[in-house]
């Protein structure tokens, strides 16, 4: 993003709708350029899935034995919304799809928030009669456990479970909800969500001693947050939520929409001694991950300052700014923990529609692209392919969804 691109963004960004009207308007002059310079371009080893997507950047698709994890649409998506198969790849059979179930709970931008428990066993969420669900699925057994709520993220541990409200979440957020909420409840939330995450409370279950760990009401959040939010009057929503690589701690979001902007405050909760932090942020949270155990990066503002990186440091309670010259605009950072202080991340497509992967060494400030791509025009809004960056679990490969092709691809990227 350059200066003047910069300046018009800093005053559209609180108008959502004349921001995407004005890009789509820039874009459609320069983009016949971007699609000059070829589908995809990259110095590293790729290898293409097509058809088939996994979601958000807080989990990864490819673990150790090589299985990598995804979506593939069963239905038609309406408003970034329907229906999917769940299945896996190995790369070195990359012909030989495995497919293990289908999930009525799938939206383009998180997918059914499917992810890896262990090496055999992934969670996803679906809607089963009339009760929204989190499954959890043994691969090679195909036995199953149902839990009684809609999940956002897993730990590490693999037996602590955040649950947030979908219906809320996908009236917050245009396209990140799921079709029963939409469907059969536009106007109010969703009975099963409201008996299990009370009208919009965070709450996090322990399955392995089948009690409930912590919960947060919204009501309480928005006093927490008055300091960042002093005229709060929109609609107000849990989003976001991810454990650290320790399953210690937990980040998420509490955000607010007015009918034109998103204002976002993040918090950081402590297991072991039940503290909830309140991060100095400005009002604009857009992406994070764990950079290291007691570290996020994230790409926010805070109070009084621009938008952009910055590393926030539990321990310290220090906020250092990120700066380098090739990140300029919002994207989906990813880490990989076990080698810490590298992380990738994206931005949204320029105005080529040419759209960017950084690999980032935040301790050698090095940024480094290793693969751009062309994306079509008709991927905008709802129907985006955000690349949404994961490492694998061994550190080796990235993989990224991709509309490179014209449809929803997910690569993987040997580093």
């Amino acid at each position: 993003m350059n200066l003047i691109e910069r300046y018009v963004y800093d005053i559209l960004k609180n108008n959502a709708k004349l921001k995407d009207g004005t890009v789509a308007i820039y874009q459609g002059i320069f983009s016949i350029f971007g699609k000059m310079k070829g589908a995809i371009r990259s110095n590293y080893d790729i290898q293409v899935f097509d058809d088939f997507f996994f979601g958000f950047h807080d989990k990864f698709s490819l673990n150790k034995e090589g299985k990598l994890l995804g979506h593939r649409a069963s239905s038609t998506f309406i408003a970034g919304i329907g229906k999917a198969k769940i299945g896996y790849y190995e790369i070195d059979q990359p012909d030989v799809f495995h497919e293990l179930a289908e999930t009525s709970c799938c939206n383009n931008q998180q997918g059914s928030m499917l992810c890896w428990l262990s090496s055999n066993k992934i969670a996803y969420n679906d809607y089963i009669d009339n009760n929204v669900v989190t499954v959890i699925l043994d691969i090679n057994s195909k036995e199953t456990e149902i839990l009684p709520f809609h999940f956002a993220s897993a730990s590490p541990c693999s037996y602590l479970f955040s649950s947030i409200n979908y219906c809320r979440f996908g009236k917050g957020i245009r396209g990140y909800g799921y079709d029963i909420a939409y469907n059969d409840e536009i106007n109010s939330d969703a009975k099963n969500e409201i008996s299990t995450s009370q009208c919009g409370d965070l709450v996090v279950y322990d399955i392995k001693n089948n009690e409930e760990r912590y919960r947060l009401t919204s009501k309480e959040a928005r006093e927490l947050s008055i300091s960042s939010f002093p005229k709060l009057n929109g609609y107000e929503y849990f989003s976001h939520t991810c454990f650290s690589p320790d399953s210690q701690l937990m980040y998420f979001l509490y955000r607010s929409f007015n009918g034109k902007k998103n204002s976002s405050q993040l918090f950081v909760i402590n297991f072991l001694t039940g503290e909830l932090k309140e991060m100095p942020t400005g009002g604009m949270v857009s992406h994070l991950h764990w950079l290291t155990p007691r570290q996020i990066v994230a790409y926010c503002n805070l109070k009084d300052n621009k938008d952009g990186y910055y590393i926030f440091d539990l321990n310290t309670d220090k906020v250092t700014p990120f700066i380098h010259a090739q990140l300029t605009a919002d994207g989906h950072p990813n880490a990989y923990t076990n080698n810490e202080r590298v992380f990738v991340t994206d931005t949204y497509p320029d105005r080529e529609r040419r759209q960017p992967l950084y690999l980032v060494n935040e301790e050698k400030n090095t940024v480094e692209k290793i693969l751009d791509v062309y994306s079509p025009r008709k991927f905008r809004g709802v129907e985006r392919v955000d690349f949404h960056p994961r490492f694998s679990q061994c550190g080796k490969y990235v993989t990224v969804d991709s509309p490179h092709l014209n449809s929803r691809s997910q690569l993987v990227i040997k580093l």
